[in-house]
């Protein structure tokens, strides 16, 4: 899920967008990250893409996909590091499909707003997921199994999320510099500040949902 927020004020830092007024939220279906290095982010997303190429080989692929996560491809000894990577990375792959209305989203860093860091969570409410009647993808079944069923829900009824923000309350607990950790909601519990209304619209099969 992507929100974009406009007539945000204040320079920003990405190059070349200086005196852009807006800010994007890019969210996905998990709270980490497989990676907290951007130094290790190229070669562990090429062993992503070539993941389907290891799991052809049965138990000897799946051992060289693990030897090859944790040494850098046989370059390095195994530290600590590569090992919370290798287990964030078991958690995103085995989150189990659904339809993509029923997921929680997540920041997977945290911002900085003002004098304050948070992480955020845009969840479907109780009432919302109710409406939803293809509850499940079968994604071995359609040449796109998630889009239709977007498409087909959003053209029968509305739909709402809840925004929360997750505040770092403590950088010990909560360490702003560590993807690959999910925040306990124990010690910094989820707070709702708004609600996202995506209005019952009749979306054509070629096309994208309305921007509202």
């Amino acid at each position: 899920m992507a929100i974009k927020i406009f007539d945000v004020p204040g320079e920003k830092l990405a190059p070349g967008e200086e005196d852009s007024t807006t800010f994007d939220y890019a969210l996905v279906n998990s709270p980490i990250f497989f990676t907290n290095s951007l130094k290790n982010y190229a070669y562990l997303s090429k062993l992503n893409f070539g993941l389907n190429g290891y799991l052809g080989e049965g138990l000897l692929g799946k051992g060289k996909f693990i030897f090859h996560w944790l040494t850098k491809y046989g370059k390095e000894f195994p530290d600590l590091e590569g090992l919370r990577s290798l287990n964030a990375f078991r958690k995103l792959a085995t989150t189990p499909p659904k339809n993509a209305w029923l997921y929680d989203y997540f920041s997977q860093g945290a911002f900085r707003h003002g004098d304050y860091m948070a992480k955020v969570r845009v969840t479907p409410t109780k009432a919302s997921m109710k409406k939803i009647k293809r509850t499940n993808i079968h994604l071995f079944t359609e040449d796109e199994a998630i889009r239709p069923a977007i498409i087909e829900e959003i053209r029968e009824h509305d739909y709402q999320f809840d925004v929360q923000i997750q505040l770092c309350r403590n950088l010990k607990k909560q360490p702003i510099d560590q993807l690959t950790q999910e925040w306990k909601e124990s010690d910094a519990p989820f707070v709702t500040v708004a609600t996202l209304t995506i209005p019952c619209q009749d979306v054509p099969d070629d096309g994208n949902l309305d921007a509202i």
